[in-house]
């Protein structure tokens, strides 16, 4: 999906269990990417994130995590884990679980 509003335009790839994904935007302020979808049950957004467009790095500059947070219908917003699934020096793809009732998930880079 190419993400409009960011500083550089750039592709994120994903795959999205039990649902679709409606929405894909930058927060500039918090670097971070918002992705909002519609869901039937659980199941598990992928994403593959370009390195030079968009990464969690410690200051030595090596791999950090990201911080992933997810929104329900209700309003709640909480952090969860991921699996980091694959790295490379291209890109960073990790799986995020979702449970019905969840709307978005942010995900902060650095």
């Amino acid at each position: 999906m190419n993400i409009p509003n960011a500083s550089e335009v750039f592709d994120v790839g994903y795959t999205i269990t039990t649902g679709e994904v409606t929405d894909i935007q930058i927060d500039k302020d918090n670097y971070s990417l918002v992705v909002d979808f519609n869901i039937d049950t659980a199941g598990n957004l992928v994403l593959s994130l370009p390195r030079d467009s968009f990464d969690a790095k410690t200051t030595e500059g090596s791999d950090d995590v990201f911080i992933v947070l997810i929104t329900n219908v209700s309003g709640d917003t909480f952090e969860i884990e991921y699996e980091e699934m694959q790295t490379n020096s291209e890109s960073r793809t990790i799986k995020i679980p979702f449970v019905e009732g969840d709307y978005r998930i942010q995900l902060i880079g650095t």
